[in-house]
């Protein structure tokens, strides 16, 4: 369970219930009723999660130490107190971490998977090893020598590097210090030729330690020893102001100076030579102020994610169960459907593929003329992009609202935009000051009745990597006051002037938040008046005070509250006096559960909402978001039994509490919440056998 430390107040800080979200992820990992290699893969997660949390929200709250009492202000908390207590809880989990790997790795040993290093090799391995290294390795190294004294070269952000000394046990024979970056786009771990049903894996940190006496052949010494090293820095990206600059251009000049951010965390072996330890954190900018992280042998975990397929199939999660929409088949105009019927398709139980055709079609049809479309975070080869530019080549008008500053992705959104700029699609680099989240597609098609428009709208990115473990919906909607407005919101990205009137989207920054806390009113004064009153929120992150608090509030009076809520949770249910009507959980499974869904009684006339917001005050205030109303009966009673299921998992559900420890809802034989969903699907959209 997470140790949350002793707390004041009526909200847990963001800092500390994220960390609880991650001490989710590591008791997947600890869980022996997940197949052994996925328990690998979610220690990849948790270090991933990790790494991100240390770049973004402990780089945000060591800026706010900075500015003095006003950042309690800002936050709700002392910055300074947050951190020191998120430095008990991260040294804390990095204990658990390690007795988990520990445990996974004897696991592997007891299934004939070995993970080995440099010492445990026999000589035909060894030779083997030392071809793999001339033939593909070698070339791929840059090892730079160090002099202690003088200026080191600065170290890239989540990279690993091999802090080498070199000595000589026959002569007394000055030390040489070196580092050796390890290759970012090669496999982290090497699988050696199989014996029998033995499987042997090494990681590529151990070859270049077996190989250090070739890598520095040039010198006289005899000893070679190599500590791993990481450091993490501070992800915020500055933008430059220079008005001669593009916006490109300026994207590309903070990313550098992004590479040299100040560090915020410094993984090390607690192995390494005192001496050059101390040297490094001279030279490198580290204080005892910033996060050390004492570790054993091997650092930057989360290349854990993508272990080897070794071993039996029941080491892994079964292949994924996916069924066609019913409504949407091959060999049928989508946009003929649409036209007939709202539709929601849900991934990955549907694959996401179904929306992908629908760009196509809109591509190829003659009489559509417009498609645009809300771009953030694309799959390294994408067939949403391979669409668009297939739509402009046949003469359709196509828009691109890229949002550039996607953290981490900027770099391939640039070239994506670049990309599609090059076929003659109009690109928009979003809107200044405002991140442009939202999931939109607008298609516009000329028919006999006039113009007719056709909206596609998600939770979640329009991503095919992610969609197969990524749990999403997307709206498929001919509404035509729906449209109008996402009509709107593609003129307001050309034209930031431009005034919005909404009578169905719920838009951030507009009305999101006024509209929320009128629901959520609405259902309090129904409560007040002894009528039944229920709210029921899905989402990514609950983090808003304001809107947390008009839940107690809620609660208090009588309504029944149900948040479902993956990551960051900061309200206090059960701490706080009069939150016994509030129930709050957590699904952590083998897919991420991303889709945002509001649902509200309304005095027995139900609104619906799904979207890409989370409850958290830069949802609200700093990007454009779209959450819409969910009209269609048939989608809604399935947003009702998808909703309710989620209640009857007792397998993977976890309770948030006011302390957030993740315990377990009574663990009975009940049925997965995910396998739910996948047999709900199979008898929605599975043809009926005869």
């Amino acid at each position: 369970m997470f140790r949350m430390p002793e707390l004041e107040g009526d909200l847990v800080p963001k800092e500390l219930s994220w960390l609880s979200f991650n001490a989710r992820v590591l008791q997947e990992a600890r869980d022996p009723s997940v197949p052994l290699i996925e328990r690998v893969r979610f220690l990849g997660i948790y270090s991933s999660n990790l790494d991100e949390f240390f770049r973004v929200r402990v780089a945000t709250l060591r800026r706010l130490c900075q500015i003095g009492d006003r950042a309690r202000t800002l936050i709700g908390h002392d910055p300074a107190v947050v951190l020191e207590q998120v430095q008990r809880c991260v040294i804390d989990l990095h204990k658990k971490y390690n007795n988990t790997y520990n445990e996974v790795i004897a696991e592997l040993a007891s299934n004939r998977i070995f993970l080995v290093n440099e010492q445990g090799l026999d000589e035909e391995q060894v030779a083997w090893i030392e071809s793999f290294f001339y033939r593909v390795l070698q070339a791929e190294l840059s090892p730079i020598l160090l002099d202690l004294k003088h200026e080191m070269p600065s170290l890239q952000d989540r990279s690993i590097y091999l802090a080498v000394v070199l000595s000589d046990s026959r002569v007394r024979r000055k030390k040489r210090y070196a580092l050796i970056e390890l290759p970012r786009h090669l496999d982290r771990f090497i699988v050696l030729p199989k014996r029998g049903r033995e499987t042997t894996i090494i990681m590529i940190d151990d070859v270049i330690r077996l190989m250090l006496p070739s890598i520095f052949s040039l010198f006289r010494h005899d000893t070679f020893q190599a500590w791993t090293i990481k450091l993490t820095r501070d992800a915020e990206l500055d933008l430059d102001d220079d008005v001669s600059l593009s916006y490109s251009e300026k994207l590309m000049g903070g990313l550098k100076k992004r590479e040299k951010g100040l560090p915020v965390r410094f993984v090390y072996d607690e192995t390494i030579e005192p001496r050059f330890l101390s040297a490094l954190m001279k030279r490198l900018g580290v204080s005892r102020n910033d996060t050390l992280l004492p570790g054993g042998r091997y650092h930057n975990r989360r290349d854990l994610i993508d272990f080897p397929e070794v071993g039996s199939a029941s080491l892994r999660y079964p292949p994924l169960e996916q069924v066609d929409h019913s409504r949407l088949p091959h060999r049928r105009s989508k946009l003929t459907v649409m036209r007939k019927q709202d539709l929601l398709l849900h991934t990955p139980y549907n694959p996401f593929q179904q929306f992908v055709s629908i760009l196509r079609e809109a591509a190829l049809d003659p009489r559509v003329r417009k498609i645009k479309t809300t771009l953030y975070r694309l799959a390294r080869n994408s067939d949403v992009i391979r669409a668009l530019i297939t739509a402009r080549r046949n003469g359709k008008q196509v828009t691109a609202v890229v949002e550039l500053q996607a953290r981490f992705d900027e770099r391939a959104n640039l070239h994506w935009a670049e990309e599609l700029a090059e076929e003659g699609v109009e690109v928009i680099f979003g809107v200044a000051g405002l991140k442009v989240h939202s999931k939109l597609v607008l298609i516009e098609r000329e028919e006999k009745t006039g113009r007719k428009r056709y909206a596609c709208i998600g939770t979640g990115n329009f991503n095919e990597d992610t969609s197969r473990t990524f749990e999403d919906l997307i709206l498929l909607t001919c509404h035509e006051g729906i449209c109008r407005e996402v009509a709107q919101l593609f003129r307001f990205f050309s034209r930031p002037f431009t005034q919005l009137r909404l009578r169905h989207l719920v838009v951030s920054p507009w009305n999101s938040r006024d509209t929320l806390k009128l629901l959520i009113d609405k259902e309090t004064s129904e409560a007040g008046q002894g009528r039944e009153a229920d709210i029921h929120l899905k989402m990514n992150n609950l983090g808003d005070a304001e809107i947390v608090r008009l839940l107690y509030r809620a609660a208090a009076a009588g309504v029944k509250v149900r948040l479902n809520v993956r990551g960051m949770f900061t309200a206090r249910p059960g701490e706080v006096p009069g939150t016994e009507n509030m129930e709050s959980m957590a699904i952590i499974d083998r897919y991420l559960e991303h889709s945002r869904i509001w649902r509200f009684h309304n005095g027995g006339d139900p609104r619906y909402y799904l979207g890409s917001a989370d409850i958290l005050p830069r949802n609200f205030e700093r990007r454009v978001e779209v959450m819409v109303p969910v009209y269609d009966p048939s989608l809604r009673a399935y947003l009702d039994r998808m909703l309710d299921l989620y209640w009857q998992d007792d397998r993977k559900a976890r309770l948030l509490d006011g302390n957030q420890q993740n315990r377990y809802r009574d663990r009975g034989k009940g049925e997965r919440v995910q396998k739910a969903l996948t047999r709900l699907n199979r008898e929605l959209h599975e043809p009926a056998s005869d």
